[in-house]
């Protein structure tokens, strides 16, 4: 998949997901549960979707929806293989490509160190705009995907 392609996937993501938090009471998300990992991000998906890879303190990995926070992924990719908090959110969400509503897992939030994503973002933004951000992590974010053939 060539790198517009997948930058057109993520963005398609994005504006999903901000739809789906606005939309009619049916098709609101709704958050099961809540729990906080610690771990480093070890890789990245791509499909329909952003997901991120976690290898947790124990050492077990698994992919997480990256969703709800333009930016989430570039911090992820930014702090790679440091050790960080990640906020999951197990919920039932609509998913037009699956069919309707599913339960997913995903990551909402994230701190490595003392650095939350929202803080990390809003220094990012008092420096960049949105495209150069963009153009600044996408490439971290490539690096960290599957080769092909894998």
């Amino acid at each position: 998949m060539n790198t517009m392609k997948k930058l057109a996937l993520g963005i398609a993501a994005l504006v999903l997901v901000s739809a789906q938090a606005q939309g009619p009471d049916n098709q609101k998300d709704v958050v099961k549960r809540t729990v906080k990992i610690t771990g480093k991000v070890v890789g990245f998906e791509m499909g329909d979707y952003t997901y991120v890879q976690i290898r947790n303190t124990k050492g077990d990995e698994a992919s997480y929806f990256v969703g709800g926070k333009p930016g989430l992924d570039w911090f992820l990719a930014a702090h790679a293989n440091k050790t960080a908090t990640f906020t999951v959110q197990f919920v039932s969400s609509v998913i037009p490509e699956a069919g309707g509503r599913i339960d997913i897992e995903r990551v909402s939030d994230a701190k490595v160190g003392k650095v939350t994503f929202a803080s990390w973002m809003k220094a990012e933004r008092k420096k960049m705009t949105m495209e150069q951000m963009e153009k600044k992590y996408w490439p971290m974010i490539e690096k960290l995907l599957p080769k092909e053939g894998q």
